[in-house]
């Protein structure tokens, strides 16, 4: 890889990230903001705008399913799912996307770029589905829900999905990568660890220094 764009949601993310690469050149940084939308506009600017991008990775911050990712641990994503997009039915059931064939809701990771990256990170991690949602998760309730939209779900964020389609729409491998901070499911801030996620974060920037 000659040249992988990088981007994460907020400046925190971005500091662990470039700690971890420490001016590997190879590496470039960017904000793509909070959200899908946000997500897909930055990043789909900035691939315009700079050209000559073999890959894009989405890193960041997330809440683990309970059971599958613990915080402090990573997760390498084989598809990230846009999993509150579709029509919910009368009966209070979800349908996604798909299934009125107007587009899809869920990106997997290209396979090459997964392989690569699932070498190099020489630490122990998960490898998984992660969900994007606009909403985090605050209730058993919704956790429940996800799970049944997308059963092997290992984390929640608010942005994979979103830059993987930018990266599909300009020709380019991609995957998301997170570190976990907090479980999903009733909120609760003091079980939050942000300082463990982000340094779980910096490693992976370290390791993926090994990509050839």
């Amino acid at each position: 890889m000659k040249k992988i764009l990088i981007v994460t949601s907020v400046e925190k993310e971005l500091e662990a990230v470039r700690l971890g690469l420490n001016g590997d050149p190879r590496f470039h940084t960017a904000l793509c903001g909070v959200g899908p939308v946000q997500a897909a506009i930055r990043t789909t600017m900035e691939l315009s705008e700079e050209s000559g991008y073999d890959a894009v990775l989405n890193l960041g911050v997330a809440g683990g399913i309970p059971g599958k990712a613990k915080i402090g641990e990573v997760v390498l994503g084989s598809a990230s799912v846009q999993a509150d997009l579709g029509f919910e039915q009368a009966d209070g059931s979800f349908e996604r996307i798909e299934t009125l064939g107007f587009t899809v809701s869920k990106r997997d990771a290209d396979v090459a770029l997964f392989r690569q990256i699932d070498e190099s990170l020489s630490m122990d991690h998960h490898t998984g589905i992660i969900v994007t949602q606009s909403m985090v998760t605050g209730t058993k309730a919704r956790l429940d829900e996800t799970i049944q939209r997308v059963p092997d779900v290992f984390a929640e964020g608010m942005e994979g999905f979103a830059v993987l389609s930018a990266a599909e729409a300009a020709g380019l491998p991609s995957i998301e990568i997170r570190a976990i901070s907090n479980p999903v499911g009733p909120r609760k801030r003091d079980e939050w660890r942000l300082d463990d996620a982000l340094a779980a974060l910096t490693t992976v920037a370290a390791h993926l220094k090994e990509m050839t």
